[in-house]
């Protein structure tokens, strides 16, 4: 398997005393029987999963319900040796997959397979959003909105919110002010607006009236006016409208710079402005999602987040509702340049309870410092919950001495009846894997570690088919709400009922009284 190179010095440094060791390598027949066989060149798999052993015409597949950890420095054939294959073999075991698509490769690569397995395509296209699918994030709070689950279009307007709002390095203040103003008229959005006026184009008009003697005669603050002050979406707004004007100037210039890209791309905007897709549909029939986003910006990357956790919810809601709890159809995130889009609010719980779910991921990260910069100390959570990690190359050395020490030490006699610990594999080991063979270094489940051999795509024995084109769609005028023509058609009194909580009683100074009664 192994380059004869690599191969001997395995055998030398760290086999002859095997009786005595504290560490070692995994063997062959260790690793298969574990493993899943699968031949390449079969129409169909019993089921999918990454390959850890593959000479391009059998793999040998981890199809368990356990996360993967790809770590591996830009050049280092993530794609062509872990990536494709997995997507082709998902495909063939008729799995549902969500996958960050950095250069439309993958997509490009795959869709004829997907279009003769009678997939259902989704793409989202953030590099160029006239082509492919339309997605509306405001969908599903609204919905849950409607349907009177409060709690948790609230939970879900504040994920969007959180990955809206972009922190800062200047005092937090403006980012948290910023974010409670987005959140409340996010409110009034779900509360007053038709569904078709539920998108981020209403968003950044609902912004124009928030200042005085704007473009508009009617402004948020007589809005905010007529409001229960109880409310949430009353609080939410209050910190910003009651604000001195200088500091509310501020919070508006945060606003504004969040919101900016909604307001200069057209095109991202009407693809947002409605849904070509049932988000809930992708864990009951098979599906492939493709978020093809630019690589040499991340302008848009705050959207893949707000994608990958609303579709988690929703995937989440959808197995709640199923015998055993769990999706019909397992799903598999695989997120290339992990480490490089913004946190997924959650994802740290969300990783933790997928596998129960019939939901796996497959995180691919570049560099740990990325990792950690993006999520802090959750990043230790992160890592500890993939059972598999594949490594292929990295210059970054506290990453390589982490995997040199978790493969171990083992004893090796120095003479005169002596002995040492040394490591099972040095840091200048790690370094030294030969990308052409395509050696990595995996940790599968609680096997000893193993130097594995990956093929690249291109000496894999799948059929080819042609790639599907991406179509233009047909833009749809953007219905946006006006809040100066609601409030022309409700009265003061209907708007101070808005937001009304049952708990609420309807004379504000027994409101106290009625939360105390409640909980007792």
């Amino acid at each position: 398997m192994l380059g004869r190179q690599f191969e001997s010095y395995k055998y030398d440094m760290y086999t002859k005393s095997s009786g005595h060791d504290d560490s070692r390598w995994a063997t062959d027949i260790e690793m298969k029987q574990n493993l899943r066989k699968i031949i390449i060149s079969d129409n169909q798999y019993e089921q999918g999963g990454v390959p850890l052993i593959s000479d391009g015409k059998t793999a040998y597949i981890d199809d368990s319900d356990a996360h993967t950890l790809i770590l591996g420095a830009t050049g280092s054939k993530k794609s062509r040796s872990i990536c494709m294959p997995l997507l082709n073999i998902l495909a063939k075991g008729e799995e549902s997959f969500v996958v960050t698509d950095p250069k439309g490769e993958l997509h490009e690569h795959i869709s004829g397979l997907l279009h003769k397995n009678g997939y259902k395509v989704v793409v989202l296209n953030f590099r160029d959003p006239s082509y492919g699918d339309a997605w509306n994030p405001l969908s599903i709070p609204y919905q849950f909105y409607k349907s009177g689950n409060i709690d948790k279009a609230m939970e879900t307007l504040s994920d969007i919110v959180h990955c809206i709002i972009q922190k800062s390095s200047r005092d937090p203040f403006w980012d948290y002010s910023a974010a409670n103003f987005c959140f409340g008229m996010l409110q009034i959005l779900l509360e007053c607006a038709s569904e078709e006026e539920v998108n981020v184009s209403s968003l950044t008009y609902l912004r124009t009236f928030a200042q005085e003697g704007g473009v508009n005669e009617t402004t948020l603050s007589d809005f905010y006016g007529n409001l229960n002050k109880k409310t949430s979406a009353a609080i939410s707004l209050s910190g910003t409208l009651n604000a001195a004007e200088a500091t509310k100037y501020s919070i508006l210039v945060t606003v504004d710079k969040n919101l900016q890209l909604f307001s200069c791309h057209r095109s991202l905007t009407e693809m947002l402005s409605y849904s070509t897709f049932d988000i809930s549909r992708i864990g009951l029939e098979k599906t492939a999602v493709f978020l093809i986003m630019p690589d040499e910006k991340n302008t848009f990357h705050f959207l893949v987040s707000v994608f990958v956790k609303q579709c988690y919810e929703s995937l989440i809601q959808v197995a709640q509702e199923q015998p055993g709890r769990k999706l019909p159809i397992r799903t598999n995130f695989v997120l290339d340049e992990f480490a490089n889009i913004p946190p997924i609010p959650d994802m740290p719980a969300m990783i933790t309870a997928a596998r129960s779910r019939n939901v796996r991921f497959h995180l691919v990260v570049q560099s740990e410092n990325q990792l950690h910069k993006m999520y802090d100390t959750d990043a230790h959570t992160i890592k500890g919950n993939c059972a598999n990690w594949i490594f292929l190359t990295s210059k970054e050395l506290a990453l390589l001495e982490e995997i040199s020490t978790l493969c171990g030490k083992r004893k090796v006699a120095t003479g005169e009846q002596q002995e040492m610990l040394r490591p099972l594999i040095s840091v200048s080991m790690l370094q030294r894997l030969n990308k052409e063979r395509g050696e990595a270094l995996v940790f599968y489940d609680r096997q000893y570690p193993y130097i594995t051999q990956l093929a690249d795509i291109g000496a894999y024995d799948f059929e080819q088919y042609a790639s599907q084109p991406l179509v233009k769609r047909e833009r749809r005028k953007i219905a946006i709400f006006s809040l100066e023509k609601y409030m022309k058609t409700h009265t003061d009194e209907e708007v101070a009922k808005l937001f009304y909580d049952d708990l609420m009683d309807e004379d504000e100074d027994n409101f106290d009284e009625a939360i105390l009664d409640t909980d007792d």
